[in-house]
């Protein structure tokens, strides 16, 4: 991503950021919500996570969280290789 992409990609978090607790100090939970939603898509695009990325992070927390195991973040990271290696 060019830099003057990955600055304005800061800035949107940064003021997500802002609304986010603005957002939760006017007791808004829904409008926190959606805004948290749109900050982890921001932070996703910028650090290239694709969602099946998120989706196996989830799952592997719902794994340990069940079983007490530690989660294998070194699993992770070979999936994420994999998918950098796979890509155009």
């Amino acid at each position: 991503m060019p830099r003057s992409k990955i600055t304005t990609a800061e800035e949107i978090v940064a003021a997500l950021h802002n609304l986010i607790e603005s957002a939760r100090a006017a007791k808004l939970d829904f409008t926190t919500q959606l805004l948290q939603i749109a900050q982890l898509d921001v932070l996703m695009t910028l650090h290239d996570i694709a969602p099946q990325e998120l989706d196996e992070l989830r799952s592997a927390l719902e794994r340990q969280s069940h079983s007490g195991r530690v989660l294998d973040l070194e699993q992770l990271r070979r999936l994420r290789r994999q998918r950098t290696l796979r890509a155009p």
